[in-house]
C-alpha cells in the first residue's frame, strides 16, 4: 500500500480541494495516500454547512484519499480519531498545546486553529474510502467576527506551510498503522483525554436553549457523552452545539 504524500498535486486556486479529490475518485484517477493542496481555497466546507475562512497562501489548505481493505463501518470514528490526533501531534512539533473540541475541531485557549471535515464512502463491507479535508491556520492573523487564532499568532512566528505540510503527512503515516492494526482502542483513549471540556462543567446549546453539561467522552459509534442534569446522555454532531 502506498505511503501518505507518495504523491501531492499542488494547486494555486480550487473551490474545495475535498470537490477536487471527490471528482477524481469518480474518475477512478487517485491512488491511496494522494495530498491536494492549495494555496487559495473559494469555497472550502466545514462541518455543518459552514465556509472555512481562509486568507490565500496563509494557510494549510490540504486533502487527502485514503483506502480501506477491510474496515468495518461501526468503527468509522476511529479515523476521525487518527486524524485528529495526527494534527494536535504536528502542533505540539511546533510548540503549541492544544485540545480537541468535539468531534474535529482543534482550538487552544485563543480560538480555534483547525477544523477537518472527513467524507466517508462506504460498501456492503465496510468503509471503502475516506476524503479527509484539513483547514489548518498558518500564518493568517486577521479573523472576521471568528474566535480563530494560528501558529503565528500562537508562536509568534511565522511558519513555512510546507513545512507544516509534510509534519502532518509523516504524522499521518506514523498513526496509521494504529488505525488500521490493534491500536483502535488506544487512539480513543488518548483522543477523550485531549477532548475539550471533559470532566468540567461547560455550556451548550440544545434546540436554542442554553443548558450546563459535563463531557464524559465519546461512545463506540462517535457520539459525544455528556453528563446533563436529565442524566446521561449521547449526541449526535448535529444535536448539540457548544459554547466556547
Amino acid at each position: 500500500m502506498n505511503q501518505i504524500g507518495h504523491k501531492i498535486i499542488h494547486l494555486d486556486v480550487v473551490d474545495s480541494t475535498n470537490n477536487y479529490v471527490a471528482n477524481l475518485a469518480k474518475q477512478g484517477e487517485i491512488s491511496h495516500g494522494t495530498v491536494i493542496m492549495a494555496d487559495e481555497q473559494t469555497n472550502g466546507r466545514g462541518q455543518r454547512g459552514t465556509i472555512w475562512q481562509t486568507q490565500p497562501g496563509m494557510n494549510l489548505i490540504f486533502s487527502l484519499f485514503v483506502e480501506y481493505p477491510d474496515f468495518p463501518i461501526d468503527q468509522q470514528s476511529s479515523i476521525h480519531h487518527w486524524v485528529a490526533l495526527s494534527l494536535l501531534h504536528t502542533l505540539k512539533k511546533v510548540g503549541i498545546q492544544s485540545v480537541i473540541k468535539w468531534p474535529n475541531d482543534l482550538l487552544t485557549e485563543n480560538g480555534k486553529l483547525a477544523g477537518i471535515l472527513i467524507e466517508n464512502m462506504l460498501s456492503d463491507k465496510g468503509v471503502k474510502s475516506s476524503i479527509i479535508g484539513i483547514g489548518l491556520n498558518v500564518n493568517q492573523f486577521d479573523f472576521q467576527g471568528v474566535k480563530a487564532t494560528s501558529i503565528k499568532l500562537e508562536t509568534g512566528t511565522a511558519a513555512n506551510v510546507k513545512e507544516i505540510a509534510f509534519t502532518l503527512i509523516n504524522e499521518l503515516n506514523q498513526q496509521f498503522g494504529r488505525l488500521m492494526g490493534t491500536g483502535r482502542m488506544a487512539l480513543k483513549a488518548e483522543y477523550e483525554e485531549k477532548l475539550w471540556g471533559r470532566n468540567r462543567e461547560v455550556d451548550f446549546l440544545r434546540n436554542e436553549v442554553v443548558e450546563k453539561g459535563v463531557i464524559l467522552g465519546t461512545d463506540a459509534i462517535g457520539r459525544l457523552e455528556v453528563q446533563t442534569e436529565r442524566g446521561t446522555e449521547f449526541f449526535d454532531l448535529k444535536e448539540v452545539k457548544f459554547i466556547l
